[in-house]
């Protein structure tokens, strides 16, 4: 820093900042005594000398009487001419011997005043020499501006400035700004070249402006600049003006775009105005440490503050912060608000705050033990300390009588209790302790708040009846927000309380806790449906329940309907439906739930099984919400865009008669939910793209069912067959799709199959022989096993007298094809036969050449022929 560097000082400059003021104030006493001394001395000299010198010649001073000599001579004898040493040593020496006695007694004198001012000048300069364990010396030694005491970084009060209203006229603008500065902030500045503090200190002495400041605006400045270097300025949000020469300091940006952050007075920012009261920039990405140094702004009534990290900032991470101690200086402090700032701990100093109203310490890490000092502070009426690490409400409230706001919400309050110690805020108009872990019951003394306006506990473990006290509170017109969703309440509200609280109250709305427009829709819900609403409120069973709540039609509804409406919305909720492909009329309220968009009709992989329906329920069209019509029968929605997990909830509609999903990639493996077995009625069940794994034992409640389509999942031989295609399901069954799993055995199982017309195992992992069981099967139709590792065909494949199709091809089959096939030909049943890519030898069946390369395909070479491939 070249502005640094040695200067040459005016004649008249002394290095004031050498030496503090006291030393300065006792060097000017010294010097004015010296000088007096020697002005007497010298008079006294002049007025003995003229006594004494009147008879020499030359001399025109008036004669003197002899009685006055006389007199002189008996005050000043003259020494001994005994030639003793003892009297007589000055005579030793020839300039002694011509002087007179007095003017040595004069030198004596002057040579004990420079002792005294020698002394006094090393003392005073030891006063000031760095000690050799403090700091070492960088390049700002060289300044004499610079040279400070070695002092610690301690609270004040070292961080108290002492400085002069005004500027010396011999001091140079760096030595002056040092020398109002605290001696901690000039060791910074002298010691670390990159600290804020030093970066600060240079935007202040190269202010051209600087001399026409008073030594308030100095300082003023300078903690600004210090702020603002020391919390990431040039990457907030808006920094508009910050430390701009041309502009005023209380003109920079904040936040307050109705006020000045700075008091004024006569004009604007008068001398005596302008000084810093608010210091406004919430939300404004600082990203860093408070410096003590910003505590120098003494007239600040405000400080609005949270650490919010911007992408200008990078990677920057802040893991702990703290308040300075040197807060204390600010009595004038009125609202202090710190968020997000991750203090551990809050310095005893704040309880200097006399004049504090509000304290906002949200979203930090403070735990437990600072509440005591917080508590003690007698000023406030307002008081923040949610989401933080407090695990114990206190067991007083201390001082904070005058307390009107209190949010100690989303703690770690996982074993407390609401106790009745907040009944001792008489004054507290606004409570919140939501989402805090609270347990037990509410305390009655709740109802000694005669003066709350608003109260949250909603998301704790809070139990019991809600006290008649606090429905008191209520009817006499102050409580009118009242949250207590989310906890385990039970009892009815008051219709009284409901007319007052209609619009800015939320209750658990369920079978124990009713009342307003809340009905009791939960009775109908299934017990783990409750729970999951009541445990995870953003879950899609959650908000499809706040959305039924809120249809302003929901008292017009049967309970089926209600439930109907809720499982729609789930399944809605939980398979992306915002972001399906056609999505028209789905959760509108006033609209049907039958007009919904539905899928159109379809028809399975075998041509035999077509399904085709007009709509999704069956109703009268002319009364359509009629409270016998309307009812989900079928629920078709084949969508590329369905992802997630199919909710057990979508069951609750036990009306269906057949349901066709086909889900997009992306979707979680997954179980079919055991409610499936609420169904009954199904006939027709598709699940398509689902990834689903396990089969619930429930699926053999569904007796009804005919159709069976699980194509495209994750299903195993076991998890297909062992225990799950049982009677009474198998009795009924006629068409089974399991192609595209990960089935790697023919189950034997199937024999159990005696109704079971169209069975799908293509493209799986097969790797056995088809079972003779197979030929228990006596009405299947159609079998596809085709693209498997598939090793033989058993005899008993001639027992299957109306099989029409039987797709073999892709396999590792080995052999001869049997003759059984081509009795089944000659029958007239079998008209498509694929036996190629396989490892068939020896000759085609002659009556199996009459299907036609149409129908009957097989791998025509050296070890297979006969039709029309010529064998050799």
């Amino acid at each position: 820093m070249g502005r640094l560097a040695q200067q040459n000082p005016p004649d008249d400059f002394t290095a004031p900042i050498e030496l503090t003021s006291g030393d300065e104030t006792r060097l000017a006493e010294t010097r004015s005594a010296f000088g007096q001394a020697w002005r007497s001395r010298k008079e006294a000299s002049r007025t003995l000398a003229g006594s004494t010198c009147v008879s020499q010649p030359g001399a025109h001073a008036e004669s003197v009487p002899q009685a006055d000599v006389e007199a002189l001579q008996q005050a000043n004898p003259a020494p001994p001419r005994d030639g003793s040493e003892q009297n007589g040593w000055w005579k030793k020496f020839p300039l002694l011997r011509r002087m007179e006695q007095r003017d040595i007694m004069f030198g004596f004198a002057v040579v004990w005043l420079l002792i005294v001012f020698v002394i006094a000048v090393v003392v005073a300069f030891s006063l000031r020499v760095t000690p050799n364990d403090g700091p070492t010396a960088d390049a700002r030694t060289a300044h004499p501006a610079l040279a400070l005491p070695n002092e610690t970084l301690s609270v004040s009060p070292t961080m108290v400035p002492s400085y002069a209203p005004t500027m010396p006229p011999t001091t140079s603008l760096e030595a002056f700004v040092v020398s109002i500065l605290p001696d901690a902030t000039g060791w910074t500045i002298k010691n670390d070249q990159n600290s804020p503090q030093a970066k600060a200190f240079d935007f202040v002495v190269e202010d051209s402006a600087l001399s026409t400041y008073p030594a308030w605006r100095i300082i003023q400045r300078f903690a600004l600049a210090t702020f603002y270097y020391a919390t990431g300025g040039d990457g907030w949000k808006e920094n508009d003006d910050w430390l701009k020469y041309e502009s005023h300091e209380c003109e920079w940006f904040h936040q307050n775009k109705d006020r000045s952050p700075c008091g004024q007075v006569s004009g604007v920012h008068a001398q005596d105005g302008g000084r810093y009261e608010h210091l406004w920039l919430r939300d404004n990405g600082i990203l860093g440490s408070l410096p003590a140094e910003l505590f120098l702004l003494t007239a600040l009534k405000t400080i609005d503050l949270d650490m919010s990290p911007t992408s200008n900032h990078g990677d920057a991470l802040i893991v702990s912060n703290e308040i300075p101690t040197e807060i204390g200086l600010c009595s004038s402090l009125e609202s202090l608000s710190l968020v997000h700032f991750k203090l551990r701990t809050v310095p005893s100093e704040i309880l200097q705050l006399n004049s504090l109203r509000l304290l906002n310490l949200s979203g930090n890490l403070l735990p437990t033990s600072v509440l005591p000092e917080l508590l003690s502070l007698g000023s406030l009426t307002a008081l923040n300390l949610s989401q933080n690490w407090l695990t114990q409400l206190p067991t007083s409230f201390g001082q904070l009588s005058r307390l009107e706001t209190l949010d100690m919400s989303s703690n770690r309050f996982s074993t407390q209790v609401l106790t009745s110690v907040v009944a001792q805020l008489t004054s507290l108009k606004v409570l919140s302790l939501h989402s805090s872990g609270l347990l037990s019951t509410m305390p009655s003394e709740l109802g000694l708040m005669s003066s709350l306006e608003k109260l949250l506990l909603n998301d704790n473990e809070l139990t019991g009846t809600i006290p008649n006290e606090l429905w008191s509170l209520v009817k006499a017109g102050n409580l009118s927000i009242l949250h207590m969703e989310n906890n385990q309440f039970f009892g009815e509200v008051p219709d009284e309380v409901c007319t007052i609280v209609a619009n800015s109250s939320i209750f658990d709305c369920n079978d124990l806790l009713c009342g307003c427009d809340c009905l009791c829709i939960v009775p109908l819900l299934p017990a783990s449906t409750v729970g999951m609403i009541r445990s995870y409120p953003t879950s899609p069973q959650a908000r499809a329940f706040q959305w039924v709540n809120a249809d302003p039609y929901l008292h017009d509804y049967p309970d089926w309907r209600i439930q109907q409406r809720f499982a729609l919305a789930t399944f809605y909720l939980a398979t992306g439906g915002d972001h399906w492909s056609v999505n028209r009329g789905w959760m509108e309220y006033g609209i049907h739930e039958c007009q919904w968009h539905s899928g159109e009709s379809y028809t399975s992989s075998f041509h035999s099984f077509t399904t085709n329906h007009s709509n999704s329920c069956d109703h009268n069209l002319d009364d359509p919400y009629g409270d016998d019509d309307g009812m989900y029968r079928h629920f078709w929605l084949q969508d590329d865009q369905l992802i997630g997990r199919l909710p057990p909830e979508l069951f609750l509609l036990t009306s269906l008669q057949s349901i066709n999903l086909r889900f997009g990639e992306g979707s979680p493996l997954q179980s079919l939910p055991s409610e499936l077995g609420l169904c009954t009625d199904l006939e027709s069940i598709s699940f398509s793209g689902l990834k689903i794994n396990v089969l619930p034992q429930q699926m053999n409640q569904l007796t009804s069912l005919r159709h069976l389509s699980l194509k495209n999942n994750r299903l195993t031989t076991d998890a297909m067959f062992d225990g799950i295609m049982a009677a009474p399901l198998s009795l009924g069954l006629k068409t089974l799709d399991l192609s595209h799993n990960i089935i790697h055995r023919f189950s034997s199982v199937l024999g159990q199959f005696p109704k079971l017309e169209n069975l799908d195992m293509s493209s799986n992992i097969i790797r056995s022989r088809i079972p003779p069981e197979v030929g228990h099967m006596h009405s299947l139709r159609q079998l596809w096993a085709h693209d498997n590792f598939l090793m033989g065909i058993p005899s008993e494949i001639g027992a299957l007298t109306s099989l029409e199709q039987l797709l073999l091809d892709n396999n590792q089959i080995e052999g001869t094809i049997p003759m059984e096939l081509e009795s089944l030909v000659a029958g007239g049943a079998l008209t498509t036969l694929r036996l190629d890519v396989n490892k068939f030898s020896g000759h085609v069946p002659e009556e199996l050449c009459t299907l036609g390369t149409a129908n009957f395909t097989f791998d025509c070479g050296e070890s297979l022929c006969g039709c029309s491939c010529v064998c050799t």
